[in-house]
């Protein structure tokens, strides 16, 4: 198998976005699976050339959309690639949802009205993704919910407790408790990256007193979440998101 990934800082008033593209090549009759778990992010996926199937949850495999926007996952999410694949994409951040105030549910994709028609380079995708959130993002909130660290606003800690599960319902797709369990995990994982190249990690020399109980807290969460144990998903390997996970990783520092 042969990959190449590919990414560019975005320009758009949204904030915080990079756009990407994953070329991949493996014999027709191999498919490789990806495993994708929880983030706070949302992303554009446009299917440029090749087969992609994808399962969330349970649920049965479908084809991929030509393009569409993957919603916050509140759980496991699969992608399943054969042959020669081509994917452009742009990772948006959760004021994406306050901006353009799309009301996206949790756990979809939803399928998007635009798409470039030709195997463009990065540069060119990513100009016309812009130009398409310009246009969009005329109906969003007045004020935002969530600052850059992710800390409700004094405008929105003005509202009761009801009407605010209302807005991350409405806005995100998800509570607020659902929220801060994968923004916790990310921390943790952003902490403990390393743990791949160690024999014997020692996972509670990582665990924050101030996210986590203990250990097996951690894990309880961190499988409900994902489905695996942290031991087991250091040990897995993931093509797409491992990319897209250290380029968030490094956009935030």
């Amino acid at each position: 198998m042969k990959a190449s990934f590919r990414k560019l800082s975005g320009h758009s008033d949204v904030g915080g976005v990079f756009h990407w593209q994953l070329s991949l090549t493996a014999a027709e009759t191999d498919v490789i699976e990806e495993l994708f778990i929880p983030e706070l992010f949302y992303d554009v996926i446009v299917l440029n050339a090749g087969t992609v199937t994808y399962a969330i949850g349970d649920g049965d495999w479908q084809p991929l959309p030509r393009a569409c926007v993957k919603t916050i996952q509140t759980a496991q999410f699969r992608l399943r690639f054969q042959g020669r694949i081509k994917l452009s994409g742009t990772r948006l951040p959760l004021c994406f949802a306050e901006r353009l105030n799309l009301n996206l549910a949790a756990n979809q994709l939803v399928p998007l009205q635009w798409g470039t028609d030709c195997e463009c380079v990065l540069s060119e995708f990513a100009s016309e993704f812009e130009a398409f959130l310009d246009e969009q993002a005329t109906k969003g909130l007045s004020n935002s919910l969530l600052n850059n660290a992710l800390q409700e606003t004094t405008w929105f800690q003005q509202y009761s407790a009801r009407q605010k599960r209302r807005y991350y319902q409405k806005i995100f797709g998800i509570s607020q408790k659902e929220l801060r369990k994968i923004q916790n995990m990310h921390k943790f994982l952003g902490q403990a990256c390393y743990f791949s190249t160690r024999d014997d990690p020692r996972i509670l020399d990582n665990v924050s007193a101030g996210d986590y109980y203990d250990q097996p807290h951690l894990n309880r969460t961190f499988r409900e979440l994902t489905g695996l144990t942290p031991v087991e998903y250091f040990q897995i390997t993931s093509v797409l998101q491992d990319n897209l996970m250290a380029a968030s990783y490094n956009e935030s520092r």
